[in-house]
Parts: structure tokens; sequence; C-alpha cells
């Protein structure tokens, strides 16, 4: 008897607010290739490729035309704001690029948005890590940005193939979690959420709104929660702040695509949100783009413990006090085995690749930075999804994503795992976290679900895949009448 895998009991908190997107839905298309024509006066462009002036932010005038993708339809925005963005990647031949479209004029924006993010992808020879981190974090319910592709024309003369990386700001935060008002943090190197006295540092914990009224009474309440609650009190004390499961997600995510240059290992790259709808602070990835194995600093991300993939040599108390507690351990081991059984894997991911693979190649055939930084070449990107083409990245695309999931499947505490098995006239069926697997034999039965007060909540026949959806946290009677199977569900959100 063949086991087949039924489906997902949980909507993964995939938020009805966060998936409606009231911006950015064409210049986000992923699908498709867009381009992007930059028109600016020479002489500025020479200044701003300057060597003394790499570091600027401060905005030039800029004409701008994008051009869709799909439909083939063009729009101009005169006068937007254009400068080099990034950190050390300003050093970097293939330079990234902020456009803000209403720098100059009141109200200019494109698709909805102010601004947009163009990323060169430098270090990727795949240009493809931020783009599946940000997917895989979105998929698993992790309100994250958004990434398309774009050719980037600057005065008619080609610069290449761009990673278009959505900007977290008060229209991110309206689309995802229907508010803005709160305070949203950009936190940088150093913000291992230990120190008090770095709140109003904003080298570390850059305020991005509120800003004249600067009260970061709610980081601190965070802060002082994680270094001095008690044993007794972390757990009230910590949910009262703090959207522990999204963040338990996060650190999941984190953990698989080896986002070490995030929070839990690196103390950066992260965004918070005060969100005042539920009062509660929310985890933001942010720059996933030294993932799936690239590497700087001697570590096989691949390999590295599920479980101790935080730094364990610095303080980083949001991951080892919530991973001490057996609860959170426990939901932090459903989420891994969750992401490996759903999205983290071969199945998933591959063809996904393959087919983003083939979009992007004719645009890179002709790209003339691409090669400029580190030798790559068109044989380079489809050797890169197979096999190392560069010291920092020992990993193909492809391999990481097997490495780490054997690893992490080795790995993970199966006693944290959620198992429920019932037997009825030699059929089997088996709740795995929040997934039913069953035997063959079981495809095409009725079966009827009701919630814990009798009140049916579906019926039909079972099918593979089944899902689930809507279902709320809380227990369910699974009832499969022709074979006399009544048995209880846990579904945990």
């Amino acid at each position: 008897m063949r086991p087949l895998i039924l489906g997902f009991l949980i909507l993964l908190f995939k938020f009805s607010f966060g998936q409606l997107y009231q911006n950015g839905k064409i210049v986000f298309n992923d699908e498709v290739v867009h381009r992007i024509d930059v028109s600016i006066h020479p002489d500025t462009l020479s200044w701003l490729y300057n060597s003394a002036n790499l570091y600027s932010d401060v905005y030039k005038k800029a004409d701008f035309e994008f051009k869709d993708g799909a439909t083939g339809s063009s729009v101009t925005i005169k006068d937007v704001g254009f400068r080099l963005r990034g950190n050390t990647s300003r050093q970097a031949d293939k330079k990234s690029f902020k456009i803000q479209f209403d720098e100059f004029v009141n109200g200019q924006e494109l698709d909805g948005l102010d601004e947009i993010n163009l990323k060169g992808a430098h270090n990727d020879p795949t240009l493809m890590r931020e783009w599946l981190s940000y997917y895989l974090f979105r998929e698993h319910g992790v309100q994250a940005p958004r990434v398309s592709f774009t050719q980037v024309y600057i005065n008619g003369s080609y610069y290449g193939l761009y990673v278009n990386v959505e900007h977290i700001d008060k229209r991110f935060l309206g689309d995802r979690f229907g508010n803005n008002t709160g305070n949203l943090y950009k936190c940088l190197w150093g913000a291992d959420l230990s120190d008090i006295g770095k709140v109003y540092d904003n080298g570390v914990y850059e305020l991005k709104t509120n800003e004249d009224a600067n009260n970061r009474a709610n980081l601190e309440t965070l802060i002082d929660v994680l270094n001095n609650s008690t044993a007794g009190t972390f757990r009230a004390d910590i949910f009262s702040i703090l959207n522990v499961a999204h963040v338990i997600k996060y650190l999941a995510i984190e953990a698989l695509v080896g986002h070490w240059d995030g929070y839990s290992y690196n103390k950066n790259n992260y965004y918070l949100y005060f969100n005042e709808a539920n009062q509660k602070f929310e985890f933001i990835p942010y720059d996933p783009d030294n993932t799936f194995g690239i590497d700087w600093i001697g570590k096989d991300w691949g390999k590295r413990n599920i479980y101790d993939w935080y730094n364990t040599n610095e303080s980083r108390l949001l991951a080892s006090r919530l991973l001490s507690l057996a609860e959170f351990h426990k939901l932090y081991s459903e989420n891994i085995s969750i992401l490996l059984n759903d999205l983290f894997n071969e199945t998933h991911l591959f063809p996904k690749i393959e087919s983003q693979k083939q979009l992007l190649r004719p645009h890179l055939l002709n790209d003339p930075y691409y090669p400029l930084d580190y030798g790559f070449s068109i044989n380079d990107f489809d050797d890169a999804f197979v096999t190392q083409v560069a010291s920092h990245a020992p990993y193909g695309l492809k391999p990481y994503i097997s490495e780490r999931a054997t690893n992490a499947f080795n790995q993970l505490d199966q006693q944290a795992v959620y198992v429920n098995s019932w037997s009825k006239e030699n059929l089997q069926i088996t709740q795995l976290n929040q997934t039913l697997i069953c035997d063959e034999e079981l495809i095409g039965i009725p079966y009827q679900l009701f919630n814990i007060s009798g009140q049916l909540i579906a019926d039909g026949s079972l099918k593979s895949p089944f899902y689930l959806n809507e279902l709320n946290s809380g227990i369910y009677i699974l009832s499969v009448p022709s074979i006399g199977l009544s048995k209880k569900l846990i579904v945990n959100q």
C-alpha cells in the first residue's frame, strides 16, 4: 500500500489582506522580463560613477520609461530621482540603482509604487537567489517583498539584466498588514536585539516611519522582554509584544535557505514593524541575496544544524530564548517539516528554477556587465545551477537545495513533530504535522470533516493533493463512514 500525501490542513498564514497586493501588480510580474530605460545627462551619470561619489545618496534628475514585458505597453515618467544603492555592491562593476518617482514631483508613481530597487546581483551567477528566497518566505506566510526581472538601459546603452526588488515602505505595510501607522525599523548590522542602549541608534535600528515623534518605547519593550523576562514569565511576555508564530516561520526559512546575513547569524538585514492591528512586532526579511550556499565567511550553510543555525558565539536572544522553550522548539520543528514536505524540495523548486532559467537566459547573452565582477560567462550561468562556478558559491543552486533538504531532514527532531496514525481494515491514515498521508486505496472514498461542536465543515471524496486551506487552529473530527473511521485531527497554525 503506497502512501499518498493528501495535503496541508493549514493556511500557513497566507493572510487575505497580504495577498491582495494593491500596488505593483504589473511591475512585479515575475513571469516576464520587463524593460526600463533611464535618460540622464552624461555628466550626471559620470558624477554618480565617480569613486568619490559612490556612497552618495543624493538623487539626480532623470527621465524614466517602463515597458511591460507582458503587454508591451509603456509608461514614461519625467524628472524621477536616480542614484546608486547598496552597501559593498557600490564597489561592483555592475552597479545597483534606486529610482524614486516622487523625489522631485509630488505624487508621481509607477503602478502604485513610490520607488523601485534595481539590483545587479553581481555575486549570484544565477541571479535567482534573492528571488527564490523571497518566494519561499511569501509562500510560507511571511510578509516579504516581491521580485521581478528587468532589462535596464541607460541613455540607450544596455546595462544588463537586473533584479527588481519591492521596497519596504508604507505602501508595502498597507498592502501586507492593512495598516501603516506603526513604527517601521530597518535593522542594520549590530541589531541583535540584546542591547537596549542601541534602541535610539539610527545606525543600528533606523526608524523609517514616525521619525518626528521618534518614540521607540515599543522596541525598548521587546528588547527588555528578551533580556529580562524570567523563565516563568517569558512565554506570556513575548506573546504580548511579538508575533511569535510568524517569527518562527521566518527563522525556519532563514535556516533552510542559508540567509546567514540576516538576524540569526549576522545580526543584520531585517525589518521590524510594530503592527497597530495586533499591537505586536512583525519580522520582515531583507536582502537575502547571499543565500543558497553563497558564503564569504568560511561556513558550509548546506550542512549547518537547523537547531544551532544562529550564531551561538554571540547574543541572539530572539532565537535562543524562543527555541529553548519546548513549545516553540516543537513549532519550529513542525515548520521545518512542513517546508521540507511542501516547498523546500526538488519536486517543488526544480521545475520553478528551470522555468525561470529559460526566461532569463536570453537577456544575459548580451549583458555587458554580467562578466565584469567575477568573469561570469553564459556557460557559467548554465553551470551555476548544477555545480560550483565561483569560490564564494561552493554549491550549484540545485545541489544546495538537495543537500540542505537532506541534512535538515536528518537533523529534524522527529519527536517534536506531531504524528498521529490510525488503521482500520488494514488501511492507514497518518497525520504528520498538518499533512494527512493515507493509503492509495482510500482515494475516492467519501469523507466528512466536523468541527469540535459537531458542525459539518467539509465533505467530498478523498483525493490527492487535497487541501483544506481555510481551517483555523483547533480540533476537528475526520469521518470516513465506509470504513467506520472517526478520528480527531489537531490543526495548529
